[in-house]
């Protein structure tokens, strides 16, 4: 059995708006991901399997941050990203390294879109009083 994987995925991010007044500005923007998949398999059994797949992903991005006062900032933000396969989950392979938990690999796979959201607040007073709060929330 001999595989030749190759996986190639190439990033790029882009700013479309931003704007900003005094007590708050906002930036929105769109990430762009190009993958491709290339993979060839020599098995004894199935003879050569090839697969060649490129995809494009799109996933925004949004910061807001607002100043009410001198001492007090309120911040949200929101990212999307893709994770990229491992080889062994695309491989259309037997993996026998552990005899109970045996697995193959799916080539057809789709990429894992993960949403992060983030709400903070923090306030500082001349006395040394800090607040500091953070939300965070993240779904696959």
């Amino acid at each position: 059995m001999t595989n030749d994987f190759e996986n190639l995925s190439l990033l790029t991010e882009l700013g479309l708006i931003s704007y900003s007044r005094k007590k708050y500005n906002y930036q929105l923007g769109m990430s762009v991901q190009q993958s491709t998949l290339e993979s060839d398999s020599y098995q004894a059994f199935t003879a050569k399997d090839s697969v060649t797949r490129a995809r494009c992903y799109y996933f925004p991005t949004f910061n807001f941050n607002l100043t009410p006062g001198r001492n007090k900032n309120l911040r949200f933000r929101y990212n999307g990203k893709t994770n990229q396969q491992s080889i062994s989950q695309l491989q259309n392979v037997l993996d026998v390294t552990d005899q109970l938990n045996q697995s193959i690999g799916n080539p057809d796979l789709q990429q894992e879109f993960t949403h992060n959201l983030n709400l903070s607040y923090n306030t500082f007073n001349i006395p040394f009083k800090y607040i500091a709060a953070n939300i965070s929330y993240t779904a696959k």
